[in-house]
């Protein structure tokens, strides 16, 4: 009866969990470049190609990697930017935005904090930052309001707009503002020469001399600081959750079901071959016959069902190959419970660091994704045909 209830309780855990996944954080790559997102429905998305397209609103938190980057959606949470060359933001972001690229527009509304690394900087009229400008780059042009403060550091720069605190700029050939700037706190900058026409743009003025000696990190602060928020949430944001994911739903596997991960695993071991071609008809044929049988009158609740089971039998099959990778590095069976949840922490840790390795990885996936459906499909076949099930 024990044994009953907590398989019922493991199954609705996975459907819940397996709902989560789908769900919640989603993550997108792609290896041919081109990435056009028109249908977001998760909280927080994960982009990354060479050329990413953002045309429908995020409800949440939106990460982006990539060389040509163009928002022209709404992001409800943070934005965060990696790119290598332009990025243009026109939507209105709801919380902070953080970018790092050779070039950067900012067409939208800042719902607090922008933060910037960057070589051309250009916040065009239509902005409005809510909160602070933390900024870098060689050449900065302000023309929309920021109504926190800013702190930034260029070679040439242009304000045309308000600026609702203080501004603490530095910069080496040069900076105008416009009829429209305004500073309403103070004003300090560092520049190699004073200038007298600054003194009408703010409520006070303070210059300090900026020499050859000025340290490289008082210099460059601004870029260093978003680089140092943007590429640890960006490389190991999606890393750690999927990690996360993978322990917790492993450890209920081991918890409940102790003997059936290093079961399979040793299955797929034992025949690489067979689990191989034979996790690949599976792979294909799960989604083919849900769409054969949503093609009849009364059909759609069992092609629901049907697709559901196959979304948890992905999970599933990425915790098996986290055993099945640790298994070669500790060894387990199911004789011997020890060592269960340190190999499949090994084994998680390796797979999701695998899978990070640009087109190389993606193979690896899908490869280890075909063994750990085999195995699971030859060991489910082995138990029906003993009439175990």
């Amino acid at each position: 009866m024990f044994k009953k209830v907590s398989l019922f309780v493991l199954t609705a855990i996975f459907v819940l969990m397996g709902s989560v996944a789908l769900a919640a954080p989603e993550f997108i790559t792609s290896d041919n470049g081109l990435v056009n997102l028109s249908d977001v429905s998760s909280d927080d998305t994960y982009v990354a190609g060479s050329k990413v397209v953002i045309d429908e609103d995020v409800e949440g938190d939106l990460w982006v990697a990539g060389s040509l980057i163009d928002i022209n959606a709404n992001v409800v949470g943070d934005l965060t930017v990696l790119g290598g060359g332009s990025v243009i933001v026109r939507g209105n972001i709801g919380d902070d935005l953080r970018a790092a690229s050779a070039d950067i527009v900012i067409e939208g509304k800042v719902g607090d904090d922008l933060l910037v690394g960057t070589g051309i900087l250009t916040i065009t009229e239509s902005a409005v930052i809510n909160g602070d400008l933390i900024a870098g780059g060689a050449d900065m042009k302000i023309d929309g309001a920021v109504l926190g403060n800013v702190k930034a550091i260029f070679n040439r720069g242009v304000i045309n707009n308000q600026i609702g605190g203080y501004a603490n700029l530095k910069f080496d050939e040069g900076l105008q503002f416009g009829e429209s700037a305004k500073i309403d706190g103070p004003l300090t900058y560092w520049a190699p020469q004073a200038s007298g026409d600054f003194d009408l743009v703010a409520s006070s003025v303070d210059y300090r001399e900026w020499t050859s000696q000025s340290s490289w990190a008082n210099s460059t602060w601004p870029a260093v600081g978003v680089l140092g928020l943007m590429i640890p949430s960006v490389a190991f944001g999606a890393v750690v959750i999927k990690y996360l994911g993978l322990l917790l739903l492993g450890g209920l596997l081991i918890w409940f079901m102790p003997k059936y991960l290093p079961k399979v695993a040793t299955k797929i071991k034992s025949d690489f071959w067979s689990s191989l071609w034979q996790g690949f008809v599976l792979l294909v044929a799960v989604p083919a016959a849900a769409f054969v049988i949503l093609m009849t009158v009364i059909g759609l609740p069992l092609s629901v069902v049907l697709m559901l089971s196959y979304a948890i039998l992905l999970i599933l099959a990425q915790v098996v190959i986290a055993m099945f990778i640790g298994s070669y590095f500790i060894k387990v069976s199911t004789r011997n419970k020890k060592g269960h949840f340190t190999a499949l922490a090994l084994g998680a840790a390796i797979y999701v660091l695998l899978v990070l390795i640009p087109v190389v990885g993606s193979l690896f996936k899908f490869v280890l994704l075909l063994l750990a459906l085999g195995g699971i499909w030859r060991d489910s076949y082995a138990l029906v045909k003993a009439g175990k099930y």
